[in-house]
């Protein structure tokens, strides 16, 4: 808080203060694709839920047998995560207009299908540590949600990205060596996560992967919804079938 000016009244038994000031957002990366997305994807879940589980069940499916759709994939999410991280964290406030919202969305949509397409025509070897980024990045982020929420840090969201993008360079780079099985491993555990997660869009109970450690410590561990973890036991379980449907197809 900045306090523009200070004055004291005072009288026969009393005294009285006023105080005028201004506090203000030092760091907006504090809530790295906090409230503002979450709300956004809260208030217009159809248009998430026909994203994510489209591309969840075909990538879940048949990541591996066409890796060119999952090459265009990969580079789509990339840029519509990095474009939303940006928009919705610096210039995205509660008083934005839905219109404009909208436009990042669509924005975003027009971008990634350009790096998509330009990831799958030029850049063949980056493709493939792309899909492989998503088994460790998603790995990386279902840790962060369980465990490593209860680290005592106050930027929590520090902590998530460097965990996504530690685990997401470790089983990229280890696409050079072992490409066939990561993708497999890759597509399957992606394509799940993305099922449920747009499956909670509607049902409930899958608190915002950003909202966590606040969650956390706000109401407890001991009060996560238990739909939480039948959804994260669900990923599991449907990454192994997706990994045996892969290997059969």
């Amino acid at each position: 808080m900045a306090f523009d000016s200070w004055k004291v009244k005072e009288s026969s038994n009393s005294f009285t203060f006023t105080l005028k000031g201004k506090s203000y957002k030092g760091c907006p990366w504090d809530s790295v694709v906090g409230a503002e997305l979450d709300d956004f994807v809260t208030s217009n879940p159809s248009f998430f839920f026909i994203g994510f589980m489209a591309v969840g069940i075909l990538v879940l499916v048949l990541g591996s047998r066409n890796l060119k759709m999952t090459i265009f994939f990969s580079g789509f999410s990339v840029t519509q995560i990095i474009i939303w991280m940006i928009c919705f964290t610096l210039f995205v406030q509660k008083e934005t207009p839905d219109w404009a919202q909208w436009a990042i969305m669509g924005i975003s949509s027009m971008l990634g299908v350009v790096n998509g397409y330009f990831l799958l025509k030029q850049h063949p070897k980056l493709s493939k540590f792309l899909v492989s980024f998503w088994l460790g990045a998603v790995i990386a982020l279902m840790i962060y949600q369980t465990v490593l929420v209860h680290i005592p840090f106050i930027y929590h969201q520090l902590i998530m990205i460097v965990a996504v993008l530690t685990g997401g360079s470790i089983t990229g780079t280890l696409a050079k060596y072992y490409e066939k099985h990561t993708v497999i491993w890759s597509s399957s555990l992606a394509g799940s996560y993305m099922t449920l997660r747009a499956l909670s869009f509607y049902l409930g109970g899958w608190i915002p992967e950003t909202q966590m450690a606040n969650y956390v410590a706000r109401v407890g561990w001991t009060e996560i919804p238990g739909a939480f973890w039948f959804y994260m036991t669900g990923v599991v379980m449907m990454t192994l079938v997706g990994v045996k449907i892969q290997k059969m197809i």
